[in-house]
């Protein structure tokens, strides 16, 4: 039997709340209900309820919910160009309390949508345990956190000229593999949380009329090509609009000093902001530089938050980073189960070091704690992530090309 339930959950330090619809048996496709406008999650004339009640007849499982400092939920109102965290953190407990689902998508008022980043924004569950999306970044090494035993670094292999970290500071690539943040019925309509430009559009024209995710690939493009300064004047643009994807490659810029000064300080605040808007690659950069004390202060109780989030989105360097945290006991009580546990998930996804580590601590845990870890990272799979927070932009007119 479908029902309804009042949910609260944390964002960012204050408490959100909403109203669950749980149908009897959920789809894989969920709906989370992004309030426009000056009211909360009831909507003028009852719309949001309605919406939703006839939505979870129709098996969806849907959240509507109040942003920070609206409605019934704690703090401040960020204003509708930063509700990012709001939204991810309902994402996440939609998926959390509905595990059917797969895929989430965002209805809300055109203005709001607009204003989050054009083009369609949809969340995807990741399908496989590597938790890898679509847009290719580069491969990187694990030991992002250095350790006593530890000296030897990894080359990464670079994909495109941004995606490096650490060459500001003469060291390995450290947080950039692929980066991330689900499927309904046949037919269901595409989800658009914002205007499309027309079919056919180039490139050019789409960035010019102001679409972020077409100034953000352009500016890419142009840093290719060595325009340098106008790239640059294209992604600070698009960064200080609110795509988070452009704000975590203006921090790999200001990381290299590529088309401005090298700033470590600098990088870590575009780094904040980005990890803030849910790229999980950012949490993972973000957890460096706290762990080394470079361009933040060192802080490894702040390394292991971000760390974790990160790992919990399946990011196979932090989980590795977390293994070694909990088995060192730095930022967080030691507890060789728990290390265990994470050298597990990350050597499932291929990584021979933290299954190295896992085969050395299997020998020093009691045996109920080895099967327990075992059964743990056999089951683990990444939570949900914000797919346009982490390069998944869906399609793009710029980017179709007309049928033949």
């Amino acid at each position: 039997m479908s029902d309804e339930q009042a949910v609260r959950f944390a964002c960012q330090g204050e408490e959100l709340v909403g109203i669950l619809g749980r149908p009897a048996a959920p789809r894989a496709l969920g709906v989370v209900i992004v309030v426009g406008g000056p009211q909360y999650r009831t909507g003028s004339h009852r719309q949001f309820t309605l919406l939703a009640r006839h939505l979870l007849q129709e098996g969806f499982a849907v959240l509507r919910f109040d942003c920070r400092g609206m409605g019934d939920s704690g703090g401040e109102f960020p204003g509708f160009e930063h509700i990012s965290a709001d939204i991810a953190a309902a994402v996440d407990t939609l998926c959390e309390h509905i595990p059917a689902v797969r895929r989430v998508v965002l209805w809300g008022a055109t203005g709001v949508m607009a204003l989050m980043l054009a083009g369609g924004w949809y969340y995807t569950q990741q399908q496989m345990q590597t938790g890898a999306p679509p847009t290719p970044q580069t491969p990187e090494p694990h030991h992002a956190l250095p350790t006593p035993e530890e000296t030897t670094q990894h080359e990464a292999q670079p994909v495109d000229p941004f995606a490096q970290e650490g060459a500001a500071t003469g060291e390995a690539p450290v947080a950039t593999e692929t980066p991330v943040a689900q499927a309904g019925a046949a037919t269901q309509p595409s989800v658009v949380a914002g205007p499309l430009a027309p079919r056919n559009v180039s490139l050019e024209q789409a960035a010019q009329s102001g679409n972020l995710v077409a100034q953000y690939e352009l500016a890419l493009q142009r840093l290719g090509s060595g325009r340098t300064r106008e790239g640059v004047a294209l992604l600070r643009a698009a960064a200080d609009r609110g795509l988070v994807m452009a704000q975590y490659r203006m921090a790999k810029l200001y990381e290299r000093g590529e088309g401005v000064t090298a700033d470590l300080n600098t990088a870590r605040q575009w780094t904040e902001r980005a990890a803030a808007g849910g790229n999980r690659r950012a949490m993972h950069d973000l957890g460096v530089y706290f762990a080394r004390g470079e361009g933040a202060p060192l802080d490894e109780a702040a390394a292991f938050r971000w760390f974790r989030q990160a790992a919990e989105l399946g990011v196979a360097d932090s989980q590795y980073n977390l293994g070694v945290l909990y088995q060192q006991g730095r930022g967080v009580t030691a507890n060789p189960g728990e290390a265990l546990f994470w050298f597990s998930v990350a050597a499932r996804q291929g990584d021979q070091d933290a299954a190295a580590r896992a085969t050395s601590l299997e020998t020093q845990v009691a045996a109920t704690q080895m099967e327990q870890a075992r059964a743990r990272a056999q089951s683990f799979r990444p939570r949900a992530a914000i797919a346009v927070a982490n390069g998944d932009f869906g399609p793009r007119p710029w980017a179709q090309r007309p049928a033949t």
